[in-house]
C-alpha cells in the first residue's frame, strides 16, 4: 500500500490511501554543505535520556581495529529468565547526529523509542552513533538511488549490525524479531541493512532515505513502512518512490509494503512518521518467517 498524504498528485500508479498532514519547514545544512538531519535550531540531549540508554562502546571483531560507539535501551522490567524472548530495534541516526560523544544520536527518536515504542511492548533498542565524517552508507544522498553491487557496505553499518548481534547473544532477544528504523542518512542504512541482510531482520522503517532498487526482490516479503516529505530538498523523494516501486514490480504486497508521502514536508519527515498511528504497534507484531 502506497499512501500520498494530500489529494492533490498522483506520484506513481500505486499511489492509492489519502490522508492530510501539516507541513514542516525546510533542513539545515552542515560543514560544506553536509545535509543535517533537523531545522536550523537542534535540541539538546535530553538528560534523561542518558540515564535510560546505557553508553557502550564496540570493540569489532568483524572490522580490525574498528570500535564504534552506541546507546542501548533495556526495556524496564526486563527479566531474563520470562518465557517469551524480547524483540530488539536498531535505530539508526541522520548527518547531523554524527560525533563521538555517544550521545548527539539521541536527539531525534531517543525520545518516541524511550516511551512510544515502550508502550506498544517492551523493546531493546540499539542506538549506534556514526562517527564525523562517515556514512552509514557511502552514497551522495542528493543522487538518490544507489547499487548495493557497487557500494560496498560500510564498516560503521557492519559494526551496528555486530552491536545487535552482540546484544542478541547478551540478552534474551527473539531473533525472529528485530527490526530496523532511521532517518536520513539513517534512512539509507536501513534500507542498506535490509539489503545485506534480509535474513535478520524481521521489518523496516526508512524516513526519508535511499536505497538500491535492484536488490527489491530479495527484500519483497519483508515487512516495510517507508515515509518521505515531498519537499524534501536534501534526499529527493525520488528515492523513496523508486523504492517503494520497485518492491511492488517485484511481487511486494500491501500487506508487506506501505509508501507515506508527506507533501509540502522538508526533509524531517520523521516528525510526522513517529506521529502515525499504530506504527511501533505494527512493528512489534512482525515477525520474520
Amino acid at each position: 500500500m502506497v499512501r500520498l498524504v494530500s489529494a492533490v498528485l498522483v506520484l506513481v500508479p500505486l499511489l492509492s490511501v489519502l490522508r492530510v498532514t501539516s507541513a514542516f519547514g525546510a533542513p539545515a545544512t552542515g560543514p560544506s554543505g553536509t545535509p543535517a538531519t533537523a531545522p536550523a535550531t537542534r535540541p539538546a540531549v535530553d538528560p534523561a535520556l542518558l540515564t535510560r540508554y546505557a553508553a557502550r562502546t564496540l570493540a569489532s571483531a568483524a572490522v580490525p581495529g574498528g570500535s564504534l560507539n552506541y546507546r542501548l535501551l533495556v526495556p524496564d522490567g526486563y527479566d531474563p529468565m520470562a518465557a517469551a524472548a524480547y524483540p530488539l530495534l536498531l535505530q539508526l541516526h541522520g548527518a547531523g547526529e554524527r560525533g563521538t560523544d555517544n550521545a548527539r544520536q539521541l536527539i531525534w527518536g531517543g525520545a518516541q523509542l524511550a516511551t512510544k515504542l515502550q508502550a506498544a511492548g517492551p523493546c531493546f533498542v540499539v542506538a549506534p552513533q556514526c562517527p564525523p565524517g562517515k556514512q552509514w552508507v557511502n552514497t551522495p544522498w542528493a543522487k538518490g538511488s544507489y547499487s548495493t553491487a557497487a557500494v560496498p557496505i560500510s564498516d560503521e553499518l557492519k559494526m551496528a549490525i555486530e552491536a545487535v548481534e552482540k546484544a542478541a547473544v547478551e540478552f534474551k532477544i527473539d531473533r525472529s524479531r528485530i527490526y530496523v528504523m532511521g532517518l536520513s542518512m539513517g534512512g539509507y542504512g536501513t534500507w542498506d541493512a535490509i539489503a545485506r541482510r534480509p535474513d535478520l531482520f524481521a521489518a523496516a522503517v526508512p524516513i526519508c532515505g535511499g536505497g538500491d532498487p535492484a536488490a527489491a526482490a530479495r527484500l519483497k516479503a519483508i515487512p516495510i513502512r517507508v515515509f518521505h516529505g515531498g519537499a524534501d530538498p536534501v534526499v529527493p523523494p525520488a528515492a523513496s518512490r523508486d523504492m517503494a516501486a520497485a518492491l511492488k514490480a517485484a511481487g511486494a504486497t500491501d500487506a508487506t509494503l506501505t509508501y507515506t508521502e508527506f507533501p509540502g514536508v522538508a526533509h524531517n519527515a520523521w516528525t510526522p512518521a513517529w506521529e502515525t498511528p499504530g506504527l511501533f504497534e505494527w512493528l512489534l507484531a512482525q515477525k520474520r518467517r
